[in-house]
């Protein structure tokens, strides 16, 4: 015969088991880690892009951990790019590295630095000629100002704009602008005398177009080494006369802003997105 527990009995074991439940799954809940949205802030790995705080860090490294001659105070050195370095597989996560791609017009040398975050030290350095990376803000700014103070082809590019727009030409500003890293070895056949050195020297062409994407047929191509507007190319057009070197004139007398056979203007009803853009 097996015997019952009286019913007060029972009804008080099973609230005491109740009790120890309740008491257990507060100690857990408080012992388990906070939601996705509560994690506290983890370093970064080395596969993730560098932080605002390492970009940072890196370019306050750059003057002092280049060698004298590269000093980036005096003027002559551009910041292209900063980006995480690529790691080989197998290295450890917790390697964070920095490349560093700056450009020295003085010698018309593109430098790679490879930056350690952690230890804030050079890793490598390396130098090179004839490689352009994309157009900076910064760069696009000196190529637009350079068109500004260009004489005849910037009269040129005021009397165009009235002709398609029917307003009068204030400054840039009215224009959008896309403009391309400008390499001659991509259109032998069409660069003249003055721009044949762009691979060498750091060239920007500037797209020039309305705020309605009614693109100007002239292309200038600026040569930022030299601080000149060298050719102006139409498109599908090369005037195989324009061998200027300067601003305005080459020394031959010729006007590198002239431009032979059809004028006119073409709509784009989109532009590519390559290139840096500046209004």
């Amino acid at each position: 015969m097996v015997d019952r527990l009286p019913l007060h009995r029972w009804i008080l074991g099973v609230v005491s088991l109740l009790v120890v439940g309740v008491i257990s799954g507060v100690f857990y809940v408080s012992a388990a880690p906070p939601q996705s949205g509560m994690l506290m802030p983890q370093s970064p790995l080395g596969t993730d892009p560098l932080t605002t705080s390492e970009h940072e860090t890196i370019s306050r490294l750059l003057p002092n951990l280049l060698p004298q001659e590269d000093r980036i105070t005096s003027g002559t050195i551009e910041t292209l790019l900063i980006e995480r370095h690529q790691e080989e597989k197998g290295s450890g996560v917790s390697t964070r590295r920095g490349d560093v791609y700056l450009y020295d017009y003085s010698t018309d040398t593109l430098i790679h630095a490879v930056i350690n975050v952690t230890t804030r030290e050079i890793d490598t350095v390396s130098r090179v000629q004839g490689v352009q990376l994309p157009l900076t803000e910064a760069e696009v700014t000196r190529a637009v100002d350079i068109i500004v103070n260009s004489g005849s082809f910037y009269e040129e590019l005021a009397q165009r704009y009235q002709e398609i727009t029917g307003n009068e030409f204030v400054g840039m500003e009215q224009l959008q602008i896309k403009a391309f890293a400008f390499l001659a070895d991509s259109m032998p056949d069409r660069v003249n005398s003055a721009a044949v050195g762009c691979g060498v020297n750091r060239c920007a062409q500037l797209l020039l177009y309305t705020q309605e994407h009614v693109a100007f047929e002239m292309m200038p191509i600026i040569n930022l080494s030299t601080q000149q507007l060298v050719q102006t190319m139409a498109f599908g057009i090369y005037d195989a006369g324009s061998t200027g070197t300067g601003s305005t004139e080459n020394s031959a007398g010729a006007d590198p802003t002239e431009t032979s056979g059809q004028s006119g203007s073409i709509y784009l009803p989109f532009v590519s997105q390559g290139g840096a853009d500046a209004q």
